[in-house]
């Protein structure tokens, strides 16, 4: 796989069937692996009221495997030396709410394949 996919393409069904707009290539390619894997998933799942109220935020996939797992994706254009004290503490939010708290980086996912890979490595 070249590591591109078409605008058309970018978009999510999470394990409830809802479908959602992705804003990364890399959202599909890991929202396929999840799915591949059959692990039961949500996508953007709303935390303290989401984006619409203030303290409230997105969490990229909620997983659900012997407990809640939160799952972000840091690539490189969201997430950068700008927003390292925003993303400690999002993290650090997190990891009093989730079970578990996993980021996958921009080096860890590049086309499908590695995608698979590094899920498979965190869930299998």
């Amino acid at each position: 796989m070249n590591g591109s996919l078409p605008a058309d393409e970018l978009y999510v069904t999470d394990s409830t069937g809802e479908r959602k707009t992705a804003d990364s290539k890399e959202e599909v390619w890991i929202s396929n692996s999840l799915s591949r894997y059959r692990l039961f998933f949500y996508f953007q799942f709303p935390v303290d009221g989401g984006k619409t109220i203030p303290g409230g935020y997105v969490v990229d996939w909620v997983i659900e495997q012997g407990g809640y797992i939160a799952l972000e994706f840091f690539g490189e254009f969201w997430h950068n030396k700008r927003k390292d004290d925003e993303d400690q503490l999002k993290l650090e939010r997190l990891a009093d709410k989730f079970w578990r708290v996993v980021v996958l980086y921009s080096k860890d996912v590049w086309d499908q394949d590695s995608s698979d890979k590094a899920i498979r490595l965190e869930f299998s």
